[in-house]
């Protein structure tokens, strides 16, 4: 994502929860920007003084908050991290950790959050749909999902997974993009009422994200992107006269077509019967 400042939090009250977000976001190093460039670095071969990162950012907390949050990092339902021993000689606080798998795309999701100026209130539709595919599909990828008896299963509330992502919507949007999603066999609905990605699907965010570009992305998640094309009238001439040079060629690219549209069957009819001789091609797909 674009990084786009949004809040400051240096010498600010805040939560603990709030705490813990914003170390997580910094022990990423995606708040390097805000952080005081005279102090000792937090980064070190590889390891993160997650003490140094909440001094570095000038966060106002308490004498347990530090000891709390590494603790929960290492609980037994994250294993965000590892904590090792220091690699500065002589200063072994405890608080120097390796980052393990999972770890970045928390802390991606977290900056999100945090510091990129949402302004999806202008999303069209047609942005909406790809957008949350695609952020459903970056999930999907790194993995988080809805565990289920220790198993992930790639279950999502696509309303909960909208909202997270600050994403606006109507009710007549939501609907529209379940049904065209699971007619397209794009996503699959639960029993529960939840959905899962297909591999048709990831296929499809692939697509589009390709289509947009990073930037047409950003954009488009900023509610500042417009999702479509226009062709110039000069472009018939160039795919139809100038690409197709011979009959035959021609009449082979229309064949073509049909098998692309899932055609089982394509039939070529020469009418020698009336004055002019016409050829017909006709196919059974979609």
């Amino acid at each position: 994502m674009v990084s786009i400042p949004q809040q400051n939090f240096r010498g600010k009250k805040i939560s603990f929860e709030q705490f813990s977000d914003i170390l997580v976001i910094g022990m990423m190093n995606l708040t390097d920007h805000l952080m005081d460039k005279d102090a000792p670095s937090h980064l070190v071969d590889g390891m993160v003084n997650y003490n140094r990162v909440a001094n570095n950012l000038g966060l106002i907390f308490e004498d347990d908050w530090i000891k709390r949050f590494g603790h929960e990092m290492e609980n037994p339902m994250g294993l965000l991290v590892s904590h090792d021993s220091s690699p500065i000689n002589g200063d072994d606080d405890g608080y120097w950790v390796y980052l393990n798998s999972g770890f970045d795309r928390i802390a991606e999701l977290l900056h999100e959050k945090y510091y990129i100026e949402v302004k999806s209130a202008n999303m069209t539709y047609q942005e909406f749909q790809p957008i949350l595919l695609g952020e459903i599909a970056g999930l999907v990828e790194a993995g988080i999902d809805i565990p289920d008896e220790g198993e992930f299963k790639n279950e999502y509330d696509l309303k909960e997974t909208a909202s997270a992502f600050n994403l606006k919507f109507s009710d007549e949007w939501f609907d529209n993009f379940n049904r065209y999603s699971v007619e397209n066999g794009l996503l699959h609905k639960n029993e529960n009422g939840t959905f899962s990605l297909t591999e048709k699907g990831m296929v499809e965010a692939k697509s589009k994200f390709e289509d947009l570009g990073f930037e047409g992305y950003i954009l488009a998640t900023q509610g500042e992107g417009e999702l479509f094309f226009s062709v110039d009238a000069s472009h018939i001439s160039r795919l139809g006269l100038e690409l197709v040079a011979k009959q035959e060629t021609a009449v082979a690219e229309l064949v073509k077509n049909g098998y692309d549209a899932d055609a089982t069957n394509v039939d070529l009819i020469v009418n020698t019967q009336s004055d002019t001789t016409m050829l017909e091609i006709m196919d059974n797909g979609s």
